[in-house]
């Protein structure tokens, strides 16, 4: 392409292209552009360039929407099979209701026959027993009242109370210095049961025993001191007898005086060793007097009855004597 002269060959001001000519704005003179071979190649070649991107737009375009629609036929697809395995599911939950439904009406049948052909045999009663003897009953289930009617466990619950108590105070007089000399304190009265606790928890119940005892010091005051025992796992048979190993433990808390081996404070023990148990649920109760009565001392008792009855009897036959 051969170019001319861009100023104007009549005034020398610049010239501006306008459509196919050159215009020269100051004189307003025209000049037209010459085009040869080679710039009608390149006009053509620019538009095939041109024509080929569009098509390629196109093709892209083409492209993007094909990828768009087998992108939305496949979650179409994927939403069926979810839905066709929903019903088939719901479908499978309602053939197995029918089923269950049918075997329970069955059985409903069979144990309504077998009632009526027992209740014709055997009386309500030995239904009853042989229901109760099937069944197992859970051996923590126990209550207060279990061990309120159990006289045989308690008898020797308490036995072995004492038993544990007497191994630790008795002959182990307790000294203390004081004022240049050795204070020496004796058991004066006890020991003896206070209080019952039963601690109910879902495998391990407790019973506890609080224990009082007395010592004496010349020319001092009385000191009273108290102790917890407790047994534990209790459990209840079918016959509803109270089972337990009798293994004593002790508990008297964690603020025990260890020179006196127990609390002064009652309740401050029973704060700790009862309601500081807190997955155990507690429950205070009584039993009789004669039940909680010290075998130890019950023994030495009628020991001493005996003997005063033999003397008695002994000094009533020497003054008969005598008189004779």
């Amino acid at each position: 392409m051969k170019l001319q002269s861009l100023n104007c060959p009549n005034c020398g001001s610049i010239l501006v292209q306008e459509g196919d000519s050159m215009v020269c704005k100051s004189c307003g003179s025209a000049f037209a552009i010459d085009y040869d071979d080679s710039d009608v190649e390149y006009e053509k070649a620019a538009n095939e360039v041109e024509r080929l991107q569009q098509e390629h737009e196109h093709a892209k375009e083409m492209l993007e929407k094909e990828f768009e629609l087998k992108e939305q036929a496949e979650i179409r697809r994927a939403k069926r099979i979810r839905a066709d395995a929903r019903k088939s599911a719901l479908s499978s939950s309602v053939v197995n209701l029918i089923k269950s439904l049918i075997s329970l009406a069955v059985l409903v049948a069979i144990g309504f026959g077998l009632y009526k052909f027992m209740s014709s045999n055997i009386t309500r009663e030995k239904i009853k027993k042989a229901v109760e003897t099937t069944t197992t009953a859970n051996p923590y289930a126990l209550t207060v009242k279990d061990i309120q009617n159990d006289t045989f466990f308690m008898e020797n619950a308490v036995a072995s109370v004492f038993s544990a108590v007497h191994n630790d105070k008795d002959d182990k007089d307790i000294k203390f210095w004081s004022e240049g000399d050795w204070d020496e304190w004796k058991i004066k009265s006890g020991p003896e049961i206070t209080d019952l606790y039963f601690l109910g928890a879902e495998k391990d119940n407790r019973l506890y025993f609080f224990i009082k005892t007395v010592y004496k010091c010349k020319g001092k005051k009385d000191e009273v001191v108290y102790n917890a025992y407790y047994f534990r796992k209790l459990t209840i048979d079918a016959d509803g007898k109270i089972k337990c190993d009798y293994q004593i433990w002790e508990d008297s808390g964690s603020s025990s005086n260890w020179n006196w081996g127990g609390q002064s404070d009652k309740d401050q023990m029973y704060r700790e060793v009862i309601l500081g148990n807190t997955k155990y649920t507690a429950e205070k109760f009584e039993v009789s007097a004669d039940q909680l009565k010290d075998p130890k001392k019950t023994s030495k008792e009628t020991e001493e009855t005996t003997t005063e009855t033999e003397q008695t009897e002994e000094t009533t036959k020497k003054k008969k004597k005598k008189k004779s």
